[in-house]
């Protein structure tokens, strides 16, 4: 199927008013789904408990309803996307590229696990497929490119904010910093998607007050990995605004980053030893990257010893004994999906973060801006983090649905 017509941002096939409304919730009901997965990690999960009394080891069950319901949102992302499909005119020429992409991965996702000689993943593998599904649906339609995926973004962006609120007001702390049942590091990936996201949101002062309460977050965590990510993703948004700039106002632009690179400096003791805590001895620089060099380096002979098609999707965190995963995305596609599949994730974030920044540097449109500002700060939490292809993380989810909006493209296509 293809468009016949153009359709401008903000309207739809007819242009009637009443076309236009309906045609709305699509991408808001996105937003809300991943709005609901965190709320339950917030809501439905115990706190963290101290493995011994006064011990500063702690264990966190995960009960089974929240696995369920997880699994339910999983499934029923696919619905919007069908139900737009069938209501508008889709043109999968679009993304194409993406398909492709999405279904190398899939394939070298069931080739691992039967190398592997494990089929237990393979539920996961299926909902990886649906994720890839409903993502290339909702890009094909020219709303989902447009409009819905600024509704996409600014919903998951306002429902990230109420739930970092409500982590906030929960007030329960592990190892000096804000955990709310989820763990600091959780908490720091939802401010990374609300600051991101925020800049798909219209009113300048919800938008400013979306970022308050992403740095409160962040400093209340000291999630570390997520301060450098927001700081990627406000480079990007910096460099998207300032070549959009009428001339006469980028030189102010650039005045005033050039001030603010000058009074890092003063700040630095602070951002260092208050901020990064790096003479902390549990998570400074002689901690060994908070115990993490020693998952990475598991991580990394686990794919030598696999080096095509990997040890089989999901299963890594099997095999490490330092940690409970690799804390590293790259090193984990790697063992799990050796370098085929890691060749076919760099070419879906990284030149999905590439088209999409090359068009919000061309158009005015909100929705392109925002969307570079997630991947490349997708990119830089990937360093230590194993999120990826984990789509029982509320951020991999987000990820597949802007990566398939990067490569539709979408403002810049007139």
């Amino acid at each position: 199927m293809t468009i016949s017509t153009p359709i401008r941002p903000g309207r739809t096939l007819s242009g009637a008013a009443p076309r236009r409304a309906a045609l709305r919730w699509e991408g808001l009901a996105l937003g809300g789904m991943l709005t609901v997965f965190v709320l339950i990690d917030l809501l439905l999960r115990p706190r963290f408990v101290a493995v011994n009394v006064d011990s500063e080891a702690t264990s966190h069950f995960v009960p089974p309803i929240v696995s369920i319901l997880h699994l339910a949102i999983n499934i029923l992302i696919i619905v919007p996307p069908v139900l737009l499909a069938f209501r508008t005119r889709t043109n999968f020429r679009l993304v194409g590229t993406y398909i492709l992409i999405a279904l190398g991965i899939v394939f070298t996702a069931i080739i691992s696990l039967f190398g592997a000689g494990d089929s237990h993943p393979l539920p996961y593998v299926l909902i990886l497929l649906l994720t890839f599904s409903g993502a290339a649906l909702f890009a094909a339609s020219q709303y989902g490119r447009e409009r819905g995926f600024c509704d996409f973004m600014a919903a998951t962006a306002i429902g990230c904010g109420i739930a970092l609120l409500l982590a906030i007001a929960f007030n329960e702390y592990d190892w000096g910093r804000l955990s709310s049942r989820a763990g600091p590091t959780y908490w720091g990936m939802v401010a990374i998607m609300c600051f991101s996201t925020s800049f798909a949101v219209r009113p300048r002062w919800l938008r400013a007050a979306l970022i308050l309460i992403v740095a409160v977050s962040l400093v209340l965590t000291s999630a570390r990995g997520a301060m450098i990510a927001v700081v990627v993703s406000a480079s990007a948004i910096c460099a998207i605004t300032i070549a959009r700039a009428p001339p006469s106002r980028r030189g102010w632009l650039v005045g005033g980053l050039i001030l603010l690179a000058i009074a890092l400096p003063l700040i630095g003791y602070f951002v260092a030893n208050d901020l990064m805590v790096i003479s902390d001895p549990r998570r400074g620089l002689s901690s060994g990257a908070t115990g993490r060099a020693l998952a990475w380096a598991q991580a990394w002979n686990l794919f030598t010893s696999h080096p095509f098609f990997g040890i089989g999707y999901r299963r890594h965190e099997q095999f490490i004994t330092v940690a409970t995963s690799a804390h590293e995305a790259y090193l984990a596609v790697l063992a799990e999906l050796g370098s085929v599949g890691f060749l076919l994730y760099i070419l879906l974030i990284v030149g999905g973060a590439l088209k999409i920044t090359v068009e919000a540097l061309r158009s005015r449109d909100a929705g392109s801006a925002s969307g570079a500002a997630f991947l490349w700060s997708y990119m830089s939490i990937g360093f230590t983090e194993n999120l990826a292809l984990a789509t029982g993380l509320v951020m991999p989810l987000a990820m597949i649905f802007v990566t398939a909006r990067a490569w539709a493209g979408g403002a810049a296509k007139r």
